[in-house]
């Protein structure tokens, strides 16, 4: 991630600095490893509904946004990518239609 989008999310570059280059060097599963979990907990949200709908009402509902890019997990890339399996991790298909049916309808 570049460091100004960094600095937007309220990260220090160089408190990520190890993350990336363990990432640019192909080392994902070390970089994973690296990365301090007040970092992922800033960018990422890997929970069920109950938990997602918890947080983006708590973090975006009370700064006046009303959109939000989310990513969600393909379970086949985490494999490839970091030979990584995540237990209980619904494909895309199925993490799309929880969001839509159990997040989505509950948001302000």
């Amino acid at each position: 991630m570049p460091p100004a989008l960094l600095g937007r999310h309220g990260i220090d570059p160089a408190e990520v600095a190890p993350v990336n280059e363990a990432f640019a060097a192909g080392d994902i599963e070390h970089a994973l490893e690296l990365t301090p979990d007040a970092v992922a907990d800033r960018l990422t949200v890997a929970v069920g509904p109950e938990d997602r709908l918890e947080w983006l009402t708590r973090a975006y509902a009370p700064t006046g946004l009303n959109h939000v890019l989310l990513s969600f997990a393909d379970p086949s890339s985490s494999r490839r990518g970091a030979d990584l399996e995540v237990p209980g991790l619904p494909d895309l298909r199925d993490q799309v239609r929880l969001f839509g049916e159990h997040v989505l309808p509950r948001l302000p």
